[in-house]
């Protein structure tokens, strides 16, 4: 399953301003986002519905989930930004166990995340891998595991940390994964860095999926060092999150004059930097194995997006509804 460039968005019903069809998005639902909504409405000349537009709109804009209230579209030809139940899907604990799943029926394809543990529910499941990986590190005369904590529900870096010691895990009624920790990241300039990556579900049946060119590469602002007793609380050093770094003395700004250091920098121009440190083919297969990496991700959670879908919107309409 190959991904693809996006296309122009397909015309639907919508008013006209001069002959010119004008599509009409509903923005009644839309919060955080809304003002990037609009210059986007604005760039393409769309039509933007502040107080909602009943089964008229082309489009209804739902902010961080799909908002059950506002059901008109189901009943239309008119399109939504949210699949139902998306947001749940993607919580760590949940997207872990649909992974997991496929990793029991493809154990060779779905070997791109570490060893995980839900806590409190495998806490003793936790604590004895634990134990045995670290007996086989004292045996090896290595360094002892690692594991990074994380809320299931959470964002931004809020309330990860990591231990070495399971006694360590504060236990509390708020569900987590718990992984093994790369402790051999790759580097760009010694720093730690992630990848934000865009991907569009533009339908379910057939199956369509985007992805966008560009992205956001975020880095952490302390020089890595490999996990020890000493660092483990460094939170600048082992954490890529934006919201967390941009407190650091150490975070740049990117400007026009230097973006090549930045502490946030454009995909392409971190493609650029790493094929000064890998040959081409190096990095075109990183590109590679990172569009496999989403289409297994979007496979493993297909079925539960299809049970939501299907639950949420009539049956009679055979046309996806919805995208994300």
């Amino acid at each position: 399953m190959a991904l693809k460039t996006p296309a122009s968005p397909r015309k639907r019903r919508g008013t006209r301003q001069s002959g010119k069809y004008v599509t009409k998005v509903d923005t009644s639902q839309a919060r955080s986002n809304i003002e990037v909504l609009r210059i986007c409405l604005q760039e393409l000349g769309w039509k933007e519905c502040i107080s909602g537009c009943s089964i008229d709109s082309d489009i209804y804009w739902h902010s961080a989930i799909f908002q059950e209230g506002n059901r008109n579209f189901g009943f239309t030809s008119a399109r939504v930004n949210k699949f139902p139940g998306m947001c749940d899907l993607l919580r760590k604990t949940s997207l872990t166990r649909s992974l997991n799943v496929m990793r029991t029926l493809f154990p060779e394809e779905l070997d791109f995340y570490p060893k995980t543990w839900f806590l409190p529910e495998q806490n003793e499941q936790f604590q004895k891998d634990a134990s045995s990986m670290h007996d086989e590190d004292r045996r090896r005369k290595r360094p002892l595991t690692t594991f990074i904590v994380k809320p299931s529900d959470g964002s931004q870096g809020e309330g990860i940390y990591l231990i070495r010691d399971p006694a360590r895990y504060n236990a509390t009624n708020r569900p987590h994964v718990i992984q093994k920790y790369i402790d051999r990241p790759l580097l760009i300039d010694g720093l730690k860095f992630d990848i934000r990556i865009y991907v569009l579900i533009l339908n379910l049946d057939p199956l369509e999926i985007f992805l966008y060119n560009e992205g956001l590469v975020r880095f952490a602002t302390v020089d890595y060092q490999p996990p020890s007793a000493t660092n483990l609380h460094l939170t600048f050093m082992h954490l890529t999150n934006y919201s967390l770094n941009k407190r650091s003395a150490n975070y740049k700004h990117a400007s026009d004059e230097d973006q090549i250091n930045a502490s946030k920098r454009k995909l392409t121009l971190v493609w650029s930097q790493l094929s000064q440190q890998f040959s081409l083919n190096e990095v075109e297969r990183a590109k590679l194995l990172i569009e496999e990496m989403i289409n297994k991700t979007i496979l493993a959670i297909l079925p539960e997006i299809r049970i939501e879908y299907v639950s949420e919107l009539p049956l009679t309409r055979k046309q996806d509804r919805c995208f994300q």
